[in-house]
């Protein structure tokens, strides 16, 4: 199999973790390893080169695995008898994860180039919108063309259809705006580097359909904390970028700027101006300490909650017994407003679960990206702004423990961390040869 087979693969791979993972994990799994098999019987050499250079990496998911297994048995053997059923969850499986899928995207090292990378983030880009333009329809119907405003409204008042399950597969909402999110910083990065440099129409045209598409269908979730998590990158890409732009590009820039906040403001549907309000309400009832709503009231209570038994999970976690135990904690918790199963915080999970280690295993994804582009002296502004707006959905959401999101987090931190040379001739490059991929 030649070099240019495992070059439309891995687009191919980059689409389909955008589109069908949510709804079919499964069968993403299978095409994805399918993929690593096929480049490791092609270049096994080759791979087995880069993994020595980057084992340290690749080795801490491993070692997750076996404290985990030691962790469960520990806590089995010398815990005190407690009243609560041990349980085996996502966690160990999800540390498989973290292992498997840097696998793959190591072993496509050597033949991604920046043009390469460039088509695979477009690829994941116009899966999440083909995604999402199913569901849209497959929600409204006809009746989006013959009725559109109600389906509009529709849409907003029903949050793009919440958590739902259709097609024979599920998807819940928060990843599927954490995927959007992501996309239109995609797009906006894009979109920037094209307006200093003119080089590729198609590009510039490719790169306004996703971002617009993606703030509407965005817009649809009514999700505050992936608005949140755009909006954190895109100021930031923002910051970057407007630094290296002419007056005129600025004087353009900006103008479009406040065309689009005025006409958001004016156009918003009035499930925003009510969420705007419940917010309010919100923030005032967590000052007050009732922790009321349906958001932050209940998020904040959770935290409040989990560290007033931080005696419990603090150093070592809670192991086999987290399910039961944190259950128990959040029936009877004085803060917690509404009804939950999960603690909505990714990090908190971990630690709740490893202890320390676990938080400490979690961060360490987020942030050695950072710490390679520091020691290299290449500063990715796409990497940087992606896994800030990762860092705030993960801070709102257990995007990394749902099905649906952890292989994209952990495809765009491994990406982030092993294509950083790549990310980072992606952003200083001219005109792209496309020769090289």
């Amino acid at each position: 199999m030649g070099r240019d087979f495992r070059i439309w693969m891995f687009i191919a791979v980059a689409f389909l973790l955008g589109s069908i993972n949510g709804l079919y994990g499964i069968a993403f799994y299978i095409f994805l390893m399918g993929a690593f098999l096929v480049n490791l019987k092609c270049d096994f050499k080759g791979f087995c080169a880069n993994f020595r250079k980057e084992w340290k990496y690749m080795i801490l998911p491993v070692v997750g695995v076996v404290y985990l297994c030691l962790h469960y048995v520990g806590t089995l053997i010398f815990s005190d008898p407690v009243p609560y059923e041990s349980s085996w969850g996502m966690m160990e499986l999800l540390l498989l994860y973290f292992f498997l899928l840097p696998l793959y995207v190591l072993s496509a090292r050597n033949f991604v180039t920046p043009l390469l990378l460039r088509r695979s983030l477009f690829a994941l880009c116009w899966g999440i919108l083909l995604f999402n333009f199913v569901k849209m329809f497959y929600l409204t119907g006809f009746a989006l063309f013959t009725e559109p405003v109600q389906s509009l409204n529709m849409l907003y008042f029903g949050r793009f259809g919440g958590n739902m399950g259709f097609w024979g597969g599920f998807m819940y909402l928060e990843p599927q705006a954490i995927y959007l999110s992501v996309s239109a910083l995609i797009a906006y990065f894009f979109l920037l580097k094209q307006m200093l440099s003119l080089d590729n129409k198609c590009v510039l045209y490719s790169s306004v359909v996703i971002f617009i598409f993606s703030l509407l269908f965005l817009s649809f979730t009514v999700t505050k904390g992936s608005i949140l998590a755009f909006l954190g990158g895109f100021l930031l890409l923002s910051f970057f970028y407007f630094r290296a732009m002419s007056r005129r590009l600025k004087f353009i820039g900006g103008g479009i700027g406040i065309i689009l906040i005025v006409g958001i403001y004016f156009l918003a549907s009035p499930i925003y101006i009510q969420r705007m309000k419940d917010m309010k309400q919100e923030i005032v009832s967590v000052q007050a300490g009732t922790f009321q709503g349906g958001s932050i009231g209940p998020r904040a209570g959770l935290i409040k909650e989990n560290f007033s038994h931080f005696d419990q999970f603090g150093l070592w976690g809670l192991g086999v017994y987290k399910k039961e135990m944190t259950k128990e904690w959040y029936e009877h918790s004085p803060y917690i407003g509404v009804w939950v199963s999960n603690s909505h915080n990714t990090f908190v999970d971990f630690w709740l679960t490893l202890g320390v280690f676990g938080l400490f295993f979690l961060l360490y994804f987020f942030f050695v990206p950072i710490v390679r582009m520091r020691k290299r002296k290449q500063y990715s502004y796409l990497s940087i702004a992606i896994i800030v707006a990762l860092f705030v959905g993960n801070n709102t959401c257990i995007l990394i423990v749902l099905v649906d999101s952890s292989p994209f987090v952990i495809w765009m931190l491994s990406m982030a961390f092993l294509y950083s040379d790549q990310f980072y001739r992606l952003q200083t490059a001219g005109t792209i040869d496309r020769s090289e991929g």
